[in-house]
């Protein structure tokens, strides 16, 4: 649980800095505009689209990048069967202690739940046993 919420905020950090640089470079580059082409109010919705468009494009360029390569990556590696068995037979001892560590807290809570349950019934009864 405290894994993942340091993930999460680790991720918002760093998305926070990307915007914040973004944003800089973007009202950077609006006062450069504004200052050597002139800026009028009619002006600013062209260049408003214009950057988004742009924006766009370079998200657009980057995921294909990603699923040009990637993806015929992870197809080629799970096309060959004796590299993913290896693979798998690698991963299965992890995943088997992994499991086992589970089922032996698993364990520990039921019979905590079990502990709890026979103390609440002992104290109903009106026996109440000192601890």
């Amino acid at each position: 649980e405290h894994i993942y919420q340091g993930r999460l905020k680790a991720a918002v950090r760093h998305n926070m800095r990307f915007y914040a640089y973004a944003i800089s470079i973007l009202v950077f580059v609006g006062f450069f505009v504004a200052i050597s082409k002139g800026f009028g109010p009619s002006a600013v919705a062209g260049y408003l689209i214009a950057a988004a468009n742009c924006y766009g494009m370079l998200l657009v360029v980057l995921m294909i990048g990603y699923g040009i390569v990637d993806v015929p990556r992870e197809l080629w590696v799970r096309s060959n069967p004796a590299r993913q068995l290896r693979y798998l037979e690698f991963t299965a001892n992890s995943v088997e202690s992994s499991m086992l560590d589970a089922k032996c807290d698993l364990e520990e809570i039921i019979r905590s739940v079990y502990a709890f349950k026979n103390k609440l019934e002992q104290g109903r009864s009106g026996i109440i046993t000192p601890d």
